[in-house]
């Protein structure tokens, strides 16, 4: 993630969205209408890679995921249309899931 965002929010840790911001895939950034918008997340789904009694945070978009079509969606393209992808940083993965897990359904 860009450390201002796509939307336009400037510098996000001085703004206090820091580690609870998220660059969404455009399914979810709607061309930028979802721009502060906030979403609680939790891990689901994984008992192997979520943390212990599956806690959730709420993050607030203030950033595009931008898509690699060179790599499949399921495989590496994760903010390829059509997929609904939260693009968090470390600090707010590992809060609900184990980082090395590297992605996990929410």
């Amino acid at each position: 993630m860009h450390a201002e965002g796509a939307c336009g929010f400037g510098d996000l840790h001085k703004t206090s969205y820091g580690k609870y911001s998220t660059g969404l895939s455009g399914m979810l950034f709607n061309r930028g209408s979802s721009c502060g918008a906030c979403f609680e997340v939790r891990c689901a789904d994984n008992m192997l890679w979520c943390q212990q009694r599956s806690p959730s945070i709420v993050l607030s978009a203030t950033d595009f995921c931008p898509p690699n079509y060179g790599v499949p969606a399921d495989y590496g393209g994760w903010c390829n249309f059509p997929r609904a992808h939260f693009q968090m940083p470390e600090a707010a993965f590992s809060l609900i899931a184990q980082q090395k897990a590297d992605i996990v359904s929410v």
